[in-house]
């Protein structure tokens, strides 16, 4: 499931990253997503975070490399245990930068819940709060008629996400 998961979030960061190459500014932002999505995989988690906040140009297009930002502290957490309870602030803070930066984008939210969503599969006190923070997202983006091609993918994590918290005991 593990896999599947990893798969899912980068399939949907790749989608972001080519939904965002319709100019040359847009093109950039392709670009550094695709290296720090290259870095996440390689497990150089605090290089791609570093590298996406270098990147940062206060324009709209930021929402997709807070996200980039956001996913490397997301699995930085799940691998470096004695740095996790860091990594999980980060994650906080550069969530809501994306969702700040680009507040009507669906695919953003879409993405941001995922990396809640994983945030929440990491032992911490904090799990319950990311699962709902996750479900809330997901279920904003499936009132979002501009999000119908999110639909199928949307009612799946959000049926994952409702699973494991109940398995979390979250309330």
């Amino acid at each position: 499931m593990e896999a599947r998961k990893l798969a899912l979030i980068l399939f949907t960061s790749v989608a972001l990253v080519a939904c965002n190459r319709q100019n040359s500014s847009s093109r950039n932002v392709a670009e550094i997503g695709l290296k720090i999505s290259h870095l996440i995989q390689q497990h150089h988690f605090e290089e791609a975070a570093q590298l996406g906040l270098h990147s940062v140009k206060g324009k709209p297009e930021d929402a997709t490399i807070y996200y980039f930002v956001a996913l490397a502290y997301a699995k930085r957490a799940g691998y470096e245990a004695d740095s996790r309870e860091d990594s999980l602030k980060l994650v906080d803070e550069y969530s809501r930068q994306s969702l700040s930066r680009d507040p009507d984008n669906q695919l953003i939210r879409f993405n941001i819940a995922l990396v809640l969503e994983y945030a929440g599969d990491v032992e911490s006190t904090s799990r319950c709060r990311y699962y709902v923070e996750s479900k809330e997202l997901l279920d904003q983006v499936s009132s979002k008629s501009s999000a119908n091609a999110l639909k199928h993918d949307v009612i799946e994590s959000t049926s994952r996400v409702t699973q494991k918290a109940s398995d979390a005991n979250c309330k």
